[in-house]
């Protein structure tokens, strides 16, 4: 039997009454540790591919597996509740977990830096933002056939604001399908404030071994490549090859 008739929706309603035994969400919230609290929703699509959302950590993904095996990398301290955020210079370290997505923003992506806001003059930025330690509202999940495929939505709005500061609101959907080893991601960021905004996103998407190792290679289309900081000039000079672990290693990004 093909893919197509295999997931069909005659063939899917006729054997399995309840899709739950096949595909869907467990929506639960972690018991202990430094995770304690935070809601996590597990998405399986029926093919092997499974993910973990996480609403109190701004509706990014934390792991993901197909057929049992990790594809996404979880740093060593691991899963963080909010609430251990730090506002400010690279606290952002202490937190991050990794997970196949990261988002970093909204007003700032990338190293600490001072910039001048119109209205409250110099203000300090920190690493990456904060919009990954900001809990989700109207987080709602929706499954629903949908031109004889199967969806599975995840929504959510994260609203990163501040008194006198930035007003900025993202909306975001998380999207597999029944049999499916792929999800997309519609995000929209919207300023509600009363003035512009500086807006900055990174999505940091972080595969584990095996797919990253000394034997991968990285293949991608670019139109220059220059090193990222001083430890990068001094290094090897690759950017689509990847080592093996090394104590005290540094990041040498191009």
């Amino acid at each position: 039997m093909s893919n197509d008739a295999l997931f069909s929706k005659a063939i899917i309603q006729q054997y399995l009454p309840h899709l739950s035994s096949y595909c869907g969400t467990k929506r639960y919230e972690f018991s202990g540790g430094k995770s304690k609290g935070v809601e996590a929703l597990d998405v399986y699509s029926g093919s092997g591919f499974e993910f973990t959302v996480l609403p109190d950590r701004g509706c990014d993904i934390l792991g993901a597996k197909f057929k049992g095996i990790a594809v996404a990398f979880v740093s060593k301290g691991g899963l963080f509740a909010p609430a251990y955020f730090q506002n400010g210079g690279m606290e952002y370290l202490k937190v991050f977990y990794g997970g196949l997505l990261t988002t970093c923003g909204l007003t700032l992506a990338g190293t600490p830096c001072t910039d001048i806001d119109p209205l409250l003059g110099e203000v300090e930025l920190e690493l990456h933002g904060r919009v990954n330690c900001i809990p989700a509202e109207n987080v709602a999940i929706h499954e629903y056939w949908l031109n004889g495929e199967y969806v599975i939505d995840v929504t959510g709005v994260v609203r990163q604001s501040e008194l006198y500061g930035e007003n900025l609101v993202l909306e975001r959907r998380i999207r597999t399908w029944m049999g499916a080893s792929r999800l997309s991601i519609k995000d929209c960021v919207r300023n509600e404030g009363g003035h512009s905004t500086p807006l900055m996103v990174l999505y940091h998407v972080n595969f584990c071994y095996p797919f990253v190792s000394k034997d991968s290679r990285l293949h991608t289309t670019y139109g220059e490549v220059r090193p990222f900081n001083e430890f990068a000039r001094k290094g090897s000079g690759r950017y689509d090859t990847f080592g093996e672990p090394a104590p005290g290693y540094l990041p040498d990004n191009f």
